[in-house]
């Protein structure tokens, strides 16, 4: 019994000379947000944007006007958007706010899309529109009769539509205050839908989560070839894709992206499993001039398909038992994280 007393009585000095530290090491420090010495103790709160630990004086803690990016309390040499939203000092330089901008960076996005995926087709160019909307329009919008089951955040959201001669319009909204790397990894998984929109044939289905999942893959390789650590960081933490990204991110790293798109075009299964991944190797295609399914693996990275394979893809018509919508309604929409 005296034995486990001491062990308690030890585990307590410990911990109350830890705290004690802590309070000691933050009081030694100066609260980010009023940028005076923390005197009376304070708080460690985390920067959403480098996700590092801040020290906030207890004062500064209690103010209502937060970053709408980093999260942190603003006081000082803030900006406040005509919709509400507040920008502390270091993150309103380099927001984008204007339609011009706006339409700059996605022109800029397109192009590093289509030079990353020059083996594809296209991303969406004369058919597709870019509005820069506020916070209070982009909730509005997702308050509507058909939009509540689109994904959570509200960074941007795409629609496309056939005109009178049945030709895909796409036309795609982006929240403005963002960072010019945000808005591209926004606008670049928007452009995602358009372009799956365009490129999936009507009778292929595949599951919401998986097809919000290929787009923040999309979005998050671009990154990557950017070098945008922090975007790339953000789009491994949303949670949004029920998985989808983590598993499709693994199946770029095994088979590559050549094979991540034949599945969305053809596979047999709507979304991943982790249990099996080795399924996005399969594809089911009927033949013009036959009357049966058949399925073929496509081989993983780095290993060239057989010239039968080949040309058996090449004359194939993407098939699968699930029903999408036609190209010719109403295109499903999102938003983006």
């Amino acid at each position: 019994m005296d034995g486990q007393l001491v062990k308690s009585v030890k585990q307590f000095i410990f911990i109350a000379l830890a705290a004690l530290g802590f309070m000691a090491n933050l009081q030694a420090q100066r609260c980010v947000v009023c940028d005076l010495g923390i005197t009376a103790g304070g708080y460690l709160m985390t920067d959403r944007i480098t996700g590092e630990q801040k020290p906030v004086c207890k004062t500064c803690a209690l103010l209502s006007a937060r970053c709408y990016l980093c999260g942190l309390p603003v006081k000082n040499n803030f900006t406040q958007l005509p919709d509400g939203r507040v920008l502390c000092a270091r993150d309103s330089k380099g927001v984008v706010l204007s339609e011009d901008e706006a339409n700059q960076v996605c022109i800029e996005t397109r192009n590093e899309l289509n030079r990353l995926f020059s083996g594809f087709p296209p991303f969406p160019a004369t058919n597709l529109s870019i509005t820069v909307v506020d916070k209070i329009h982009m909730e509005q919008l997702f308050q509507r009769p058909g939009f509540e089951r689109q994904c959570p955040s509200i960074f941007g959201y795409a629609q496309s539509r056939p005109d009178e001669e049945g030709e895909l319009k796409h036309s795609i909204h982006l929240l403005g205050g963002l960072p010019k790397a945000r808005m591209m990894a926004v606008c670049a998984h928007e452009m995602t839908h358009a372009w799956l929109n365009e490129q999936l044939p009507p009778d292929r289905f595949v599951s919401r989560d998986a097809i919000e999942g290929f787009c923040e893959l999309v979005s998050y390789k671009l990154m990557a070839h950017l070098g945008e650590e922090q975007e790339q960081q953000v789009i491994k933490a949303n949670y949004y894709t029920r998985g989808q990204i983590a598993l499709l991110r693994q199946a770029d790293d095994t088979y590559g992206f050549y094979t991540i798109v034949q599945w969305m075009k053809s596979g047999l299964d709507g979304r991943l499993s982790g249990s099996d991944l080795d399924r996005i190797r399969m594809v089911g295609f009927q033949q013009r001039q036959s009357t049966f399914a058949e399925t073929i693996s496509f081989p993983q990275q780095g290993l060239k398909k057989s010239a039968s394979a080949k040309r058996m893809s090449s004359s194939a018509v993407w098939k699968s038992g699930a029903t999408r919508r036609s190209s010719k309604s109403k295109a499903p929409r999102k938003k983006r994280s």
